[in-house]
């Protein structure tokens, strides 16, 4: 799966460092450093770049007050199939969005973040996956996180 992430702190770089062992990722962060300190993954230098990687998998893992405004601003950009996901702890208004808006969305969260765990040494923790999310996402993710012996919930 084409895996385009935005947003490269502490969880969007491990999840880009991941997902590089099993799918094609793409990273966008207006941060260039942190960004480009991700190897292995193609580097966005704008969200209009995302038409061209085309990802059939949007992970928005930037601060939870812009995950809106960010999603608004690559949906331009992205086919009205790729599935639209984010990782914020509370979901506020985000659920809203997704009611309303024309993308297949998976909405999840981690129960450990990079001040919590030792991101290299991540087994048996805990993740949310919000049960409206859809059935391709859900199946995605739970493959995703199964390697790691995650609970899901």
């Amino acid at each position: 799966m084409r895996v385009a992430i935005i947003g490269t702190g502490g969880m969007g770089s491990w999840f880009a460092k991941e997902f590089l062992k099993t799918e094609e990722v793409a990273v966008y962060d207006t941060n260039k450093i942190k960004m480009t300190a991700i190897k292995n993954a193609k580097h966005l230098n704008s969200l209009s770049d995302l038409q061209l990687f085309n990802p059939e998998f949007l992970l928005n893992a930037v601060r939870i007050q812009n995950t809106i405004e960010v999603f608004e601003s690559a949906a331009k950009y992205i086919n009205r199939d790729c599935i639209i996901s984010d990782i914020a702890s509370i979901k506020e208004e985000i659920p809203d969005y997704y009611l309303q808006c024309p993308f297949p969305f998976a909405s999840f969260h981690p129960m450990f973040g990079p001040q919590f765990a030792d991101l290299n040494q991540v087994k048996e923790e805990n993740v949310i996956i919000i049960a409206e999310s859809d059935t391709k996402a859900k199946k995605f993710l739970k493959t995703f996180f199964n390697r790691f012996n995650f609970s899901i919930f």
